[in-house]
């Protein structure tokens, strides 16, 4: 008997929803050598952030730890 493939709709009737102009977030590129790229990579999967959200996080401890100081 040949094998059963299962189809999933997940998501199909979710609608996405348009966000309004004012409320997108702006990004800029910033380029990383390879090595600190996959660093990144791991740190923001241990934490399950994207890459982005995960360099973000440790801009802003950064920022707040040289306010402190």
């Amino acid at each position: 008997m040949g094998s059963k493939q299962m189809k999933h709709n997940w998501g199909v009737n979710m609608a996405r929803k348009k966000m309004k102009e004012a409320d997108r977030q702006k990004f800029n590129n910033v380029g990383l050598i390879k090595e600190d790229h996959d660093l990144l990579r791991m740190l923001a999967e241990s934490e399950q952030r994207s890459m982005a959200r995960q360099l973000s996080v440790i801009i802003r401890k950064a920022v707040a730890e040289m306010e402190q100081a």
